[in-house]
């Protein structure tokens, strides 16, 4: 079994930063766009007072990230806008969408075009009253799937904990809507399928 050292704690805005880097490498180095894929719809937070979503029709991408947007409400086209500029929501689905019509993406070639390790990525969120940060990652998967559980660590802590596994795009929805205990929980990503290949 791999054993995890001693980890340091990253913010969960840093954590999507890394997801969306990752997205946005990814769809940079797809070659051939397949039929069906663009224009897709997508949605831009825009600057102001509040969170403003506009939605636009991604029309093209090119490899240093920048992209066209077209705003069917105002038939205004932006030629000089960047990937990273889209919801990270939306970049998931953008993704999603492409090895839907690409499957042999997801089977073959998914390691090569998503960045570093992961294909089934999920993020895991946890009390900080259950385990500490460095809580190994087998340890942080069995507790979720045994959830709820107790601090082991702890005998006179009698409080059933949730361990929950979302999706990239769930907990960016969480982070988004200010529904994460940024002082009370902690999360970490976890690569599935590289896990599952680790442990015996």
């Amino acid at each position: 079994m791999r054993r995890t050292g001693n980890r340091k704690f990253i913010h969960p805005q840093e954590l999507l930063r890394q997801v969306e880097k990752q997205l946005v490498s990814a769809l940079c180095r797809i070659g051939k766009k397949p039929e069906g894929w663009l224009p897709h719809t997508v949605f831009v937070e825009e600057e102001g007072d509040s969170p403003v979503y506009t939605m636009y029709r991604l029309l093209d991408i090119r490899k240093d990230g920048n992209c066209t947007l077209y705003n069917p409400q105002t038939g205004e086209r932006f030629t000089s806008r960047h990937l990273r500029e889209i919801n990270i929501e939306w970049l998931v689905t953008l993704w999603e969408r492409y090895l839907e019509l690409c499957p042999e993406e997801r089977e073959g070639s998914v390691a090569e075009t998503w960045p570093e390790k992961g294909t089934d990525i999920r993020a895991f969120v946890w009390s900080c009253g259950l385990a500490g940060r460095d809580v190994p990652d087998e340890k942080l998967v069995r507790m979720w799937q045994e959830s709820p559980v107790r601090n082991t660590d702890d005998p006179e802590d009698g409080t059933l904990y949730e361990v929950e596994c979302l999706t990239p795009d769930e907990l960016a929805e969480r982070i988004n809507d200010d529904g994460f205990a940024y002082a009370e929980d902690y999360v970490r990503f976890i690569d599935m399928g590289h896990l599952q290949t680790d442990v015996e």
